[in-house]
């Protein structure tokens, strides 16, 4: 969670602010003390002012916090400067907090590298609770109720086909037409756009976006955060590359929201626009009368639909990725798999969703990818509205609460002994284990409205994959197969560092079946 770059001189300036802002603290104690026998939950033992910050490590803090959740408990309460936080590694814990009490903890901290730095204050994973997040967040559960997901499946098909093509004619390029998949099909569902081409300017600026914004710092602990002082900083001084790096991400992101907003908005003006989640929210205003929208009308669509963008494409992209090196790894799945896909589905037709239910160990390989490496290893911190007691312990009012994905995923009591090995066997075997969809979209109130439709894109790929594709190892210059490392990036959403692999059609039948349907025009070839 905590990260920032050009730490020494940022923490000189932030200390002084600090020091002032302890002793007004401890002067407002003194003022207004109260007896609170309620002990505060276990944790690291902080050093004075700067609290626990220098046993956080800078890359794979969820491991971490692991590490502190087998030593401490199910709550772990840590102060990094004047910000308490409280971890929990329990998937119990995070739904009695998270959900049971969801009134209490529903709410995020004050993020003010990404909304007031990088203006992202109308991202709806991002706001604070209230009536602006409960209306954009309706915006975004609606347009993926089931019937508007129903209503996606000529795109699905539509982009599946793409991909399919692509990887016949680029096998070794398995990352690109993932990425191509998620990024044209939310672009198509958000602003009605198609992309028909590898240069595409809606998609260029929404990557370049994202990237940008991955770049800048973990959401609500960069130096800025404890001391919101720092985003006056000039940007002239030692120690200000944090603030160039969010000046150059605020402007790839306004453009990454404003010009395919802007291109549905001119659309009305000819009365062309297709059919999307902003030209529905802009029709919803133009009916009403509203031809001259307030400026925080047009932000909140531009960022409701950007939200679509960054976290469709992040969440559903990585578990995919995750898949092809799981299976490089794991080749006796990758057959077991076929196997199976070859005797429900048969080789002259692709998979589609009615064939899930028919399809239990392709589901627990599913649910396995989504364990092994959750795309989302930290989430999104919530934050509690008031002071609260559970089991025993306080939890002060305005702390940050961190779910951690990565070490629920690991939990020995839900998954077994061998929570690091790949094996899809544990959800067959048990009825009783957890699926990890019920964690890793979120939880409460913060719950991902489009988790549904996420998964659906997620089998939809794989099956296809599976059905038509075998997955090998790339060869270097001696013709020896190279075995990709199962490393991950760090940071805030995380998928497989860049690896080698060959995607080759399983038959000439599998080929004939892709070009067959490309020719009966359900794709759009690039």
């Amino acid at each position: 969670m905590f990260a920032c770059s050009d730490f020494l001189t940022q923490t000189l300036v932030g200390l002084f602010l600090f020091l002032f802002i302890v002793s007004l603290r401890a002067l407002h104690r003194l003022l207004t003390k109260h007896h609170n026998s309620t002990p505060l939950p276990p944790g690291p033992k902080p050093l004075p002012l700067i609290g626990s910050v220098h046993l956080m490590p800078d890359a794979y803090q969820e491991k971490q916090f692991l590490a502190w959740g087998r030593q401490f408990g199910d709550l772990v309460y840590v102060k990094a400067f004047n910000r308490p936080m409280v971890i929990t590694n329990s998937l119990n814990v995070a739904k009695d907090l998270m959900e049971k009490r969801g009134a209490i903890y529903c709410d995020r901290p004050r993020f003010v590298l990404l909304n007031e730095m990088l203006q992202l204050d109308c991202n709806v994973a991002l706001i604070k609770y209230g009536n602006q997040f409960r209306k954009t967040r309706k915006w975004i559960q609606d347009s993926f109720s089931s019937a508007a997901v129903m209503d996606y499946r000529t795109r699905q098909r539509r982009e599946l086909l793409v991909m399919l093509m692509g990887i016949l004619d680029r096998p070794t390029a398995i990352s690109s037409h993932i990425a191509r998949f998620t990024e044209a099909l939310i672009v198509d569902i958000a602003y009605g756009h198609t992309v028909t081409t590898d240069d595409d300017k809606i998609i260029d600026l929404g990557e370049r976006g994202n990237h940008a914004f991955a770049a800048v710092g973990n959401a609500g602990s960069t130096l800025v955060d404890f001391f919101p002082v720092l985003r006056y900083y000039p940007t002239w001084l030692p120690g200000a590359g944090f603030k160039r790096r969010a000046t150059s991400a605020a402007k790839l992101l306004r453009a990454m929201h404003d010009v395919p907003y802007n291109m549905v908005k001119a659309q009305f003006k000819y009365g062309t626009p297709r059919p999307s989640f902003t030209a529905s929210l802009l029709d919803r205003f133009f009916s009403e009368g509203n031809f001259n929208m307030s400026l925080q009308d047009e932000k909140e669509i531009k960022g409701s639909a950007g939200t679509l963008f960054s976290a469709g494409t992040e969440t559903m992209g990585s578990t995919m990725n995750t898949f092809i090196p799981a299976m490089l790894h794991h080749p006796h799945v990758y057959q077991k798999v076929q196997e199976e896909m070859d005797q429900v589905v048969g080789l002259h037709r692709l998979p589609d969703i009615e064939d899930r239910d028919s399809l239990p160990y392709m589901n627990a390989v599913i649910q396995e990818t989504y364990r092994w490496h959750a795309p989302l290893p930290l989430g999104l911190p919530h934050f509690s509205n008031q002071e609260d007691t559970y089991n025993g312990y306080r939890i002060p009012s305005e702390t940050l609460v961190v779910a951690n994905i990565w070490g629920i995923s690991r939990d020995e009591n839900l998954y077994g002994p061998d929570p690091d090995v790949f094996r899809p066997e544990r959800f067959i075997n048990s009825k009783e284990i957890v699926d990890p969809k019920n964690y890793i979209f979120g939880f409460g109130r913060r719950l991902c409205p489009g988790r549904d439709f996420a998964d659906t894109c997620v089998f939809l790929v794989l099956a296809s994959i599976v059905s038509t594709m075998n997955i090998q190892k790339a060869k270097d210059e001696c013709d020896s197969q190279i075995i990709p490392p199962l490393q991950f990036t760090d940071g805030f959403a995380s998928r497989p560092m860049p690896f080698a692999s060959v995607i080759t059609p399983r038959s000439q039948s599998a080929i004939d079946l892709i070009r067959q349907q490309d020719n009966n025009g359900t794709a759009t070839s690039m």
